[in-house]
């Protein structure tokens, strides 16, 4: 469950993009990573670095998954 409330809050691209079209809010203050691989692989046709960009996210959402079966497994077998 903390794994999907973790990737959801990632995607919050459409609200920031809906209330902010320029990007990002006033000096980026609303800037998520959803946000900087739109813009460096869409808007700035940079598809190298978007692409890596997410990479870079799916190795951070693979290690939480991973840290959070292995806490479930833990608690199961110790408790």
């Amino acid at each position: 469950m903390v794994t999907i409330y973790c990737i959801r809050a990632f995607q919050v691209f459409d609200t920031i993009e809906a209330f902010w079209p320029q990007g990002g809010g006033p000096n980026k203050s609303a800037y998520v990573m959803m946000l900087a691989i739109f813009e460096k692989g869409v808007q700035q046709n940079l598809i190298g670095i978007g692409s890596a960009i997410t990479m870079l996210f799916l190795i951070f959402v693979m290690a939480l998954t991973l840290i959070q079966r292995w806490l479930v497994e833990r608690k199961v077998h110790c408790g």
